[in-house]
């Protein structure tokens, strides 16, 4: 299985721009850039919707295509990810995270990949996700979640995505 094309999920609106709940979009525009330096021209798309009815966003980008949602890698925030880490899955249950949970409800599957960008910051510690997920992230956290990219790349080379 290839992925055929790259959507990142988060907020629309610029009171959202680089909060931690839009990661998945801040790392996508790195990872396109990185890709393209590659020769890969992989399309990116992003949800329009916000988190919680991602869903709908989802399903608006790739109904514009010929593609499925078995053909897409996800990508999103995860609070349970320190800071500077990911984990790349499929199939795996929501974790809590309720733009996931809004995807598997709208396509009755969780067939899909899912790149999960790190956000757990150690200031963060004892904070739930929705005490901090809308906060504006810092340089150093922006750094941390596009020092991503070679990583990434690394994983989706492993299991023969790219």
């Amino acid at each position: 299985m290839v992925i055929r094309a790259f959507i990142s999920l988060g907020n629309p609106g610029e009171q959202y721009e680089k909060t931690f709940h839009n990661a998945g979009v801040v790392f996508a525009q790195a990872f396109e850039q990185f890709l393209n330096k590659k020769g890969m021209l992989i399309p990116f798309y992003r949800s329009a919707s916000h988190m919680n009815q991602s869903g709908v966003g989802v399903d608006s980008a790739i109904s514009q295509t010929n593609l499925n949602l078995a053909d897409l890698l996800v990508i999103h925030d995860d609070s349970d990810i320190a800071l500077g880490e990911f984990k790349l899955s499929f199939g795996r249950n929501d974790g809590g995270h309720n733009g996931i949970r809004s995807i598997f409800s709208h396509f009755k599957s969780k067939e899909f990949w899912r790149l999960r960008i790190g956000i757990r910051d150690e200031a963060f510690s004892g904070l739930k996700a929705d005490e901090f997920v809308l906060r504006k992230m810092k340089p150093e956290h922006l750094e941390a979640i596009e020092g991503l990219c070679g990583a990434v790349y690394a994983a989706m080379i492993e299991k023969r995505l790219v």
